[in-house]
């Protein structure tokens, strides 16, 4: 385990910083007099202001050593000079040195109280008009509010990247709507464990029956069980589960489960004579997957070939014999928009989709071919003799790890250049990703779906 280091000190420049995620790379003067070089997540960090950092040193190839902040301590500027130091940096907007100086000049140790309680009072600086004077206070106000929500996390050990992500969807009453409800820490926005979020509001000294403890448990239940693989849940293990989590009846996580429901959180729907219970994305997910495989069962195939006739061409060319089955699912997919191939090891998928391939090009199609994972789609490669990539890669996905979300590039705005698409191990792909595929594909595509009930399922839910 590496050794962690602590340093005091005063910021004496910022080198870096990233305003959406808070990443900064700044030079800490210490009580010593050494300059150390400090990365990690620091929103609104400026010179003046005082720091005490604990963290472990990792040498950077070309910036040399330096301390990545695993915990920081901050406090305001304390005297004249450092808060000259902090105004004039630019951590205000429309405040610039002249300002800073002449503000420092006439209020002193009073310039931060004045900015946040009196604004008004910075009309009486040459230049402040009362306008100006009331915007340089609403962002110091602002300024003040994101390093309070920090202080607030910091106190519960929290990283202060939440900050920024509550800041980013709550915007200015982050603060207030965290100590009105905790919970909102569990949120997917945010991603802290029940238990973390709980052990808080219950430090804060929320009721074991509130409303807002109620719902959030409801909440992580579902959230919970889609990591299991569940797309929702009975009504019924639902309120069961939530009851034995927090040790209490089943009356509280029933309301708490109504009011979710009318807040449309959570959706509930009758499936196979049970009431299934949905987070509202994954009730979604399903919903457009559904839409969007009825859409393309019922568009007119592009791309027509006598099916028997191509069959015996292809029979021919790869020097094969296809067995009735797998004469049978090369005529369909001649025919039809959808097509599931299934079998287990050793039933000829393989040939089969080679054929298909085969089949797709021969019509004209543009085919694509891929797999849930990178594995799998090597050996698509290696066993088709054609190019194959994974859905993810397909698709153009990538992570945002301040929002906490998955995104891609191809959508129903900007849709795969693909007229036939096959992807294989299906059963490691989710109601998610399968949804994001389907949005993907232009209307009318071939869409080839292989699989065997024996493999892998997925990670995520269904």
């Amino acid at each position: 385990m590496e050794e962690l280091i602590c340093r005091e000190g005063t910021i004496h420049s910022i080198i870096f910083q990233n305003a959406e995620n808070g990443y900064t790379v700044l030079r800490l003067l210490t009580e010593e007099g050494e300059v150390v070089t400090v990365v990690g997540c620091i929103p609104c960090a400026a010179p003046g202001e005082g720091l005490s950092v604990t963290g472990t040193w990792e040498r950077h190839p070309q910036h040399g050593e330096q301390l990545r902040a695993s915990e920081v301590e901050r406090r305001l500027p304390e005297d004249e000079a450092e808060m000259f130091s902090y105004l004039s940096s630019g951590v205000l907007k429309g405040v610039g040195p002249a300002t800073a100086r002449n503000m420092v000049d006439r209020f002193g140790l009073e310039t931060f109280d004045v900015l946040e309680t009196a604004p008004e009072r910075l009309t009486t600086l040459k230049g402040v008009t009362a306008r100006r004077a009331q915007e340089i206070g609403e962002a110091f106000r602002q300024h003040m509010g994101l390093r309070r929500l920090m202080a607030f996390l910091a106190r519960y050990e929290l990283p202060p990247v939440l900050a920024m992500r509550l800041r980013r969807q709550y915007g200015d009453a982050a603060l207030e709507k965290l100590r009105q409800d905790p919970y909102l820490l569990a949120g997917d926005e945010c991603g802290v464990a029940f238990s973390v979020a709980d052990g808080i509001a219950m430090s804060m000294g929320f009721e074991p029956d509130s409303g807002a403890r109620l719902q959030a448990a409801v909440s992580f239940e579902l959230s919970h069980n889609e990591n299991n693989g569940h797309v929702f849940l009975p009504r019924g293990k639902l309120v069961a589960a939530t009851a034995q989590l927090l040790q209490c009846g089943e009356e509280g996580p029933e309301l708490a489960l109504d009011e979710l429901i009318s807040r449309g959180q959570v959706i509930q729907e009758r499936v196979a004579n049970v009431d299934a219970c949905y987070l509202r994305r994954l009730w979604e997910a399903e919903r457009t997957a559904q839409l969007r495989l009825e859409a393309l069962l019922s568009a007119k195939p592009q791309g027509r070939v006598s099916a028997g006739r191509t069959v015996d061409e292809l029979e021919r060319a790869q020097g094969v014999a296809y067995s009735p089955q797998q004469r049978k699912a090369v005529e369909l997919a001649a025919r039809e928009n959808v097509l599931i191939l299934t079998g287990g090891p050793g039933t000829g998928k393989t040939t089969t989709v080679r054929a298909i391939a085969a089949l797709f090009r021969k019509m004209g199609l543009d085919v694509v071919l891929a797999a849930p994972t990178g594995r799998a789609a090597k050996r698509m490669s290696e066993l088709t003799g054609a190019e194959a990539q994974t859905v993810h890669r397909l698709l153009g996905m990538s992570w945002n790890e301040d929002a906490r979300q998955v995104t891609f590039t191809k959508t129903e705005k900007e849709p795969l250049e693909a007229n036939a698409v096959i992807v294989d191990e299906t059963s490691m792909v989710d109601v998610t990703l399968f949804a994001a595929l389907l949005r993907a594909l232009r209307p009318g595509t071939r869409l080839v779906l292989v699989g065997d009930a024996d493999q892998l399922p997925s990670v995520g839910a269904g």
